[in-house]
């Protein structure tokens, strides 16, 4: 009997007495010559049993890494081993003793406010809603002391403000990040700037004559491997300068303040990270709290009643399951770098556990299915994206 082994198709146990192998979608064929008969011993029937069973999840593990080459970060028990080796090449050593550091006032955060990540949310909550200016609305719960105390609202980095990260607040600052899934974030500036003017006036042309419709058409057209029929050169090129952060004439720009922006600037320092994430931040902030009450990371989840009110929302909202994978597909190749950037913050932070790192690298493959746990060195510049495509680009 030789039985197709597909990916998530279930295959009967064999009956006592066939003969078996196993061929894996024509990728690898393993063999099971098993031969049970009731007279022999119950222990070798049911060695027999394991046998099978165990070329079997053989290969299936084989045919599903041929298949899908994220299949492994699927697998819980290899993702678990992974993540942990991973965050062991970028987190620092030896850990902060943050019971310790949180006794101390004058210990400061000094948030990294990476735009459209919810930074302004971030920052509402870390104000305790007491901040007009940034239409803080009232909180339905408290700010406990513990977190208040090491944030006046001054030690923010923002994309209108330069501040020395390395000397601001001495050796005891320590970084607070907002951070979001790259393609998710890069979407929401694109609608949030729609309408802004003055961020426009930097580099008229990329709203006004090159790409003044949607976001899908803009993935489709300005993102795509070579400028299609419908996109001129020059309006290819500047949609991947500014995409990557790279358009030298817009300094004032969501999407020029990056990840790898900030991580230019704060890796050197060697200070200790805390990322706060978009996508469970009521969350990462009663943990947060309970690692600076008792050292320890929380795994406690804020009900719904309870959650904060998201602060300067866009006008401008994307319908994520209208654009197309390709589109994906294309932001994903052109953010390459930029997601390994974003995969370091996650891996560098000291308040978020394994899991909770899992999870954001699973939301981060629902958009990017071939990104890995892996830091990889494979990524293009930009440069080298454009002159893939035959053509050379000046910056």
């Amino acid at each position: 009997l030789s039985l197709p082994v597909q990916v998530g198709i279930p295959i009967p146990p064999p009956k006592v007495g066939q003969r078996l192998s196993v061929v894996d979608t024509g990728l690898h064929t393993y063999t099971c010559r098993l031969v049970s008969t009731m007279k022999q011993p119950l222990k070798m029937k049911m060695a027999a049993a394991v046998s099978f069973l165990f070329i079997i999840r053989q290969a299936r593990m084989m045919g599903r890494r041929m298949l899908d080459p994220a299949w492994e970060e699927g697998n819980e028990h290899i993702l678990a081993v992974k993540a942990a080796e991973e965050r062991n090449n970028f987190q620092p050593t030896p850990l902060l003793d943050w019971k310790s550091w949180a006794k101390d006032s004058m210990n400061r955060f000094i948030f990294l406010h990476v735009g459209k990540a919810g930074g302004s949310t971030l920052h509402c909550i870390l104000m305790n809603g007491n901040d007009k200016a940034w239409h803080c609305g009232p909180f339905k719960r408290e700010i406990k002391p513990l977190i208040s105390y090491h944030y006046s609202g001054q030690e923010r980095c923002h994309m209108r403000k330069n501040c020395s990260l390395d000397t601001d607040q001495g050796v005891h600052g320590v970084f607070l990040a907002a951070v979001r899934n790259p393609i998710t974030r890069i979407i929401s500036a694109f609608n949030y700037e729609k309408d802004m003017k003055w961020i426009q006036s930097q580099v008229p042309d990329f709203r006004g004559l090159c790409f003044p419709g949607n976001i899908t058409d803009f993935l489709l057209r300005g993102l795509a491997p070579t400028p299609t029929n419908e996109t001129t050169l020059y309006c290819w090129e500047l949609a991947h300068n500014i995409t990557t952060g790279v358009q030298k004439e817009l300094v004032l720009s969501h999407f020029s303040n990056n990840y790898q922006y900030y991580e230019s600037s704060f890796a050197a320092t060697g200070k200790h990270l805390l990322t706060i994430r978009q996508m469970h931040m009521d969350d990462d902030f009663l943990n947060l709290e309970t690692l600076l009450e008792t050292g320890r990371i929380g795994n406690a989840t804020v009900s719904i009643d309870n959650r904060v009110k998201a602060a300067n929302k866009g006008k401008n909202r994307a319908k994520m399951d209208s654009i197309p994978k390709e589109a994906y597909a294309n932001a994903c190749r052109v953010l390459c770098r930029e997601i390994q950037s974003y995969k370091r913050f996650l891996y560098r932070a000291e308040n978020l556990d394994d899991s909770m790192v899992e999870d954001s690298m699973s939301e981060l493959r629902e958009y990017c299915p071939n990104e890995g746990l892996s830091v990889r060195s494979d990524c293009p510049s930009t440069e080298d994206l454009l002159v893939t495509a035959g053509r050379g680009c000046t910056f």
